[in-house]
């Protein structure tokens, strides 16, 4: 279900399950404004993972849960070879 509206704009997804549309254009807009931060934060979110994704690709490293490759990274001790 995810796949046939990823990527799609709302007018696409109506089109698609034959939705039909009861907003004004003046509340379509509104709502859209009003929501620009969860764009926003998904986009951010993407870009993250996309990150983290490309970090483990490049050291060969098998992230099962990228969320947790940081919480692992601050398990490391640093230890100074300048004493």
């Amino acid at each position: 279900m995810a796949d046939m509206i990823k990527g799609k704009t709302p007018e696409e997804i109506r089109k698609t399950f034959n939705i039909k549309n009861d907003f004004t254009p003046k509340e379509e807009e509104e709502a859209r404004r009003e929501n620009a931060w969860l764009l926003a934060l998904t986009i951010l979110a993407f870009l993250v993972d996309v990150t983290v994704e490309g970090t483990a690709e490049q050291h060969n490293i098998t992230v099962d849960n990228p969320s947790n490759a940081s919480k692992d990274e601050e398990k490391v001790k640093h230890v100074s070879l300048e004493e």
